[in-house]
């Protein structure tokens, strides 16, 4: 693992800090569970693949088979199915025109702005723990 690989892996369990759990919404969040299992590159430093969730939530995902589709956007699960399935060398190349160390350094630089983000706007929870926040919303939006 490169060090900037390690660097993303501490930011990504950054998004826990200060929100609820998007499964239940009852629990603060302990982990980040990706939406799209993390060897997948393309997605594994993608914010709107990563979804804070308790220990408890965490454990029905991976032990109970929870499906977590119910808890995201439509627009948000649409994205992640259409880049699940492309080539991380096609994505980099011909759609990014990136390396792999650009790419890293630009999901790095996408992963602090998003934090910065989140961290002045808290997460309020609606009926069934699925996520209200107003700066997650639109950040998902933009996809």
């Amino acid at each position: 693992m490169k060090p900037i690989e390690k660097e993303l892996d501490y930011l990504v369990q950054q998004f826990c800090e200060n929100r609820r759990c998007q499964i239940c919404g009852i629990h603060k969040a302990e982990a980040i569970h990706h939406i799209i299992g993390r060897a997948n590159k393309v997605l594994r430093y993608d914010f709107i693949n990563l979804l804070p969730v308790c220990n408890a939530c965490h454990r029905k995902i991976h032990d109970k088979g929870l499906d977590v589709s119910k808890y995201v956007s439509p627009t948000r699960w649409q994205y992640l199915q259409q880049v699940k399935n492309k080539s991380y060398r096609d994505l980099l190349i011909f759609e990014y025109g990136m390396t792999e160390d650009e790419f890293l350094k630009s999901s790095k630089a996408q992963l602090i702005e998003i934090g910065e983000k989140l961290t002045s706007s808290p997460t309020q929870r609606g009926k069934y723990g699925k996520e209200t926040d107003t700066e997650t919303k639109k950040i998902c939006r933009g996809v």
